[in-house]
């Protein structure tokens, strides 16, 4: 009797033993959980940036690359001409500011690049391949190349165009400009739109901690406490899925990142109210810009915030583009000046099934790119017949079948080292030119 129900225990628990095994194997064929890739390296990654309890580990996936920096590097911090800035940024203009100010940036050839998210990646990168391949362009010869990368996320012109006037004022004295925007003139602006604040102000998710000055409202108080909250609960699973080493399993990797998701809904749904109380606070004029009745053609009712952001963006875009030339022409500096790539961008690739996957990027952005590019490239001849180039870099994968994007906006590597080399191409017509 005895015996019999050790047979039954034993092999309920080989049983149980050869389904966890089962299980395991299953959840480690991708092609069963498609986007979800698993990977024992990334989710140890994916928890120890879910365990400091911050964001700014997210942010510094886009931002300029700094080793060995603390994220908390790249927490957002008020730029008296942009909007914010970064710790790490902030230390990169001083050190540009003390370079310029010396005689050592007479023997080299010295690169600012700005812009977003993009252009961020887009420097990280091709640090080292943009100055293999500049050392090949005849008019930068034997000069040692170096890259300023002054690109922050999440900003759009004309914030690009004012920390370039920024740094400029500080002494720099770059031997090229180059401007790679389009994407978060567009996607921010509409964004804006969306909760009535003004589409050419900086991005209001950020600028909103900003202008607020410390000055905070009960009502968005209650919200960012319930955001922290959420934080709180992703980090408190993060770390304990660290402590009990859950990435080494795909099965309890999976079911880990499940849990942690629930709260990362809970901060994404308090973001979205957040946003929208932003938008309603009329008495919030600092967030908001110059909406209602300062503006009405912008918060016309009978207008969609697609129409409204898309309209204003492209507008800022192109007169930020007018702007850029003049000071680059005025100081002799040359100028590359290039619209990014989009995979909304209807016609401006064939999209990989990975990439079908991995383009999970906001409804409202993905209208605005597909709105928003043909005007973007309407304006380029525009801009042309007033005698300022922009370059189209918009098509530049039409014909590439392979995976080169990680979603809608941003490339893997082989796609930023694709769009490095149409780059080099256009900084060398412009340096032969002049």
């Amino acid at each position: 009797m005895r015996s019999a129900r050790r047979r039954k225990v034993l092999a309920a628990v080989l049983g149980l033993l050869g389904a966890g095994l089962v299980a395991e194997g299953v959840c480690r064929i991708d092609a069963i959980f498609p986007g979800k890739v698993y990977s024992a390296g990334a989710m140890r990654t994916f928890l120890e940036s879910r365990a400091a309890a911050t964001n700014y580990g997210d942010q510094a996936d886009f931002a300029v690359a700094g080793p060995g920096l603390d994220p908390n590097e790249h927490r957002p911090v008020p730029d008296p001409w942009s909007g914010w800035t970064s710790p790490a940024l902030i230390r990169r203009v001083a050190q540009g500011s003390n370079w310029f100010h010396g005689n050592e940036h007479e023997r080299t050839f010295d690169v600012v690049l700005l812009g977003g998210s993009f252009a961020a990646q887009f420097g990280n990168y091709n640090n080292e391949r943009l100055r293999s391949w500049l050392a090949d362009v005849p008019e930068v010869g034997s000069r040692p190349v170096e890259i300023w990368n002054l690109s922050v996320a999440a900003q759009k012109q004309p914030s690009h165009l004012n920390r370039l006037i920024g740094v400029l004022a500080l002494g720099w004295k770059p031997d090229l400009v180059v401007c790679i925007d389009g994407y978060n003139e567009l996607a921010v602006s509409v964004e804006n739109a969306a909760v009535e604040a003004h589409p050419v102000y900086p991005s209001v998710a950020f600028w909103s901690g900003m202008a607020r000055a410390g000055d905070v409202d009960t009502k968005a108080l209650d919200l960012l406490v319930e955001m922290r909250a959420a934080q709180l609960r992703i980090a408190a699973r993060a770390q304990s899925g660290l402590r009990f080493g859950v990435w080494r399993s795909a099965l309890l990797s999976r079911a880990w990142s499940a849990w942690i998701s629930l709260p990362q809904a809970d901060f994404r749904a308090a973001r979205e109210r957040h946003m929208a109380w932003l938008g309603s606070e009329r008495s919030q004029i600092a967030i908001r810009g110059p909406t209602a009745s300062l503006d009405p053609s912008v918060t016309n009712p009978a207008r969609t915030p697609v129409e409204a952001g898309v309209d204003a963006g492209v507008t800022a875009w192109a007169d930020a583009a007018r702007n850029l030339r003049a000071i680059c022409d005025r100081r002799g500096l040359p100028l590359v000046h290039a619209i990014q790539p989009g995979l909304d961008d209807i016609g401006s690739k064939p999209a990989s099934d990975e990439e079908k996957r991995t383009n999970v990027l906001l409804g409202r952005w993905r209208e605005s790119i597909q709105t928003g590019y043909p005007r973007l490239r309407a304006s380029l001849a525009e801009l042309a017949r007033e005698g300022i180039e922009v370059r189209d870099g918009s098509r530049c994968f039409t014909e590439r079948t392979e995976t080169l994007y990680v979603d809608g906006c941003h490339l893997n590597n082989r796609g930023y080292e694709l769009f490095g080399l149409e780059v080099v191409g256009w900084i060398r017509s412009t340096l032969s030119a002049r």
